[in-house]
């Protein structure tokens, strides 16, 4: 971020105490001006400071997402069966298995291929539309999470055909 000189010049400035700044960075009240104007010097390191934190946020929003979902299995009914003779004198275990979950991932639903080639073309689609594409097979929670993953590998592959542009030459030159 910045460096200690620069934390210090900023300190000064706003008449913080060096050390108090990594406990209280949130405190609006810290950073009022004391004079009107600001020199440059100042200017540059809180534009400096502004840049190094919007940067952070844009790191902080673009966390992968999910290619998958979790999917509930619940026991059969030999399951549950087999489960009461193993635990039928164990107190301490419910008298049935827990459901089980595990991870479906979004690829393998059904439709999936027809439905992000026609995504790739219309990235604005409604749920209800998608939905409609899908055949129905997908519930709310499944569909929200597909036009974001689908949503996410639309903007990878044109973020990758952007740098694979520049790298060639085709988008460094505008003049062209």
């Amino acid at each position: 971020m910045l460096a200690y000189e620069e934390h210090k010049t900023l300190a000064e400035f706003f008449g913080i105490n060096v050390l108090s700044i990594s406990h209280y960075v949130f405190d609006t009240k810290l950073w009022r001006r004391k004079s009107g104007k600001m020199p440059k010097e100042i200017q540059y390191l809180v534009r400096k400071f502004k840049l190094v934190v919007n940067h952070l946020i844009e790191q902080a929003d673009a966390r992968p997402v999910k290619d998958y979902y979790l999917k509930l299995h619940h026991p059969s009914p030999q399951e549950c069966k087999d489960w009461t003779e193993r635990f039928r004198d164990d107190r301490d275990v419910p008298p049935q298995p827990p459901p089980r979950r595990y991870k479906e991932y979004f690829s393998s639903t059904p439709n999936f291929g027809l439905v992000f080639l026609f995504f790739k073309d219309n990235p604005n689609l409604t749920n209800a539309q998608l939905l409609e594409l899908g055949g129905g097979a997908w519930h709310l929670p499944l569909q929200n999470g597909i036009v974001d993953y689908m949503r996410s590998l639309v903007k990878k592959r044109a973020k990758e055909r952007l740098e694979a542009a520049t790298v060639s030459g085709e988008g460094s030159n505008p003049n062209r």
